[in-house]
């Protein structure tokens, strides 16, 4: 049996043994964890500080999906569709009808794609987790008619290019 350096690919899952399903599971599981962790620009310690982008590079790569490396210093106000650029080379893009728990929403701040969350749920409507500069910290909320202006995109965890 190949063991999970072997099959460590940028856009692979994991172990390959997990179903879509345990996958997601692990991903919500997981950025529960991280709820209340203080957001901060360019960091990556739970429960000291957080970014969207790291965020979503932290519980990926916990539920075993390697995304490509973040540039070590980001700037906050991104030239260009950045995140979506970014996210584009491993997740397809699928429809808001089509999410699930898991899945990657990205928002527009501005006129760019600069903000992620991860879905959460998708009933009686959809919540989703992310590191909110706003909020300060990482929080879980639904997803209301103002934030639903700012949606530009959305990515599936699971069908992966």
């Amino acid at each position: 049996m190949p063991s999970m350096e072997d099959t460590k690919q940028i856009g692979q899952l994991i172990p390959r043994i997990c179903s879509p399903e345990e996958i997601r599971k692990t991903l919500i599981d997981e950025a529960r964890t991280w709820l209340g962790t203080p957001w901060k620009h360019n960091q990556r310690v739970k429960g000291h500080g957080i970014d969207c982008v790291n965020f979503l590079h932290e519980i990926a790569s916990v539920s075993g999906i390697e995304l490509p490396a973040i540039p070590k210093r980001y700037t906050r106000n991104v030239v260009g569709n950045s995140i979506s650029s970014y996210l584009s080379q491993v997740f397809k893009p699928i429809t808001l009808a089509q999410c699930q728990s898991g899945d990657i929403l990205v928002f527009h701040w501005g006129n760019t794609g600069h903000h992620v969350g991860i879905v959460t749920g998708t009933t009686p409507c959809i919540t989703f987790i992310h590191a909110d500069n706003s909020l300060g910290s990482v929080v879980e909320q639904n997803l209301d008619t103002v934030l639903l202006t700012r949606l530009i995109e959305q990515y599936s965890l699971c069908d992966l290019l």
